[in-house]
């Protein structure tokens, strides 16, 4: 069972990770017991939270699309490249 400590880990954001992610990504069943976990996430929010926050491209399109409310942010390809070289930074990677 993930925890939310597990979802917490600094370590899910490097880019080994998430290149990881890619590979496993298209695996169908690796997407189908993701979906439905995300679903439960958002159906039943940890510690009997009144809602969940969840952040990604598919989140209210795919995963949640009848969400009480979804906020879209856009940011220029620039400013998209600054905040990513900003995290590298931050976790120590070039």
């Amino acid at each position: 069972r993930i925890t939310l400590e597990d979802l917490a880990d600094p370590a899910l954001r490097t880019e080994e990770v998430g290149q990881a992610a890619s590979v496993v990504s298209v695996i169908p069943d690796v997407r189908a017991a993701l979906l439905e976990y995300q679903h439960e996430f958002c159906r039943h929010p940890p510690g009997d939270a009144p809602g969940a926050v969840l952040d990604g491209r598919d989140i209210g399109t795919v995963v949640w699309p009848s969400a009480d409310i979804k906020i879209f942010l856009t940011a220029s390809s620039q400013e998209r490249a600054r905040r990513r070289w900003k995290e590298q930074l931050q976790r120590g990677s070039p």
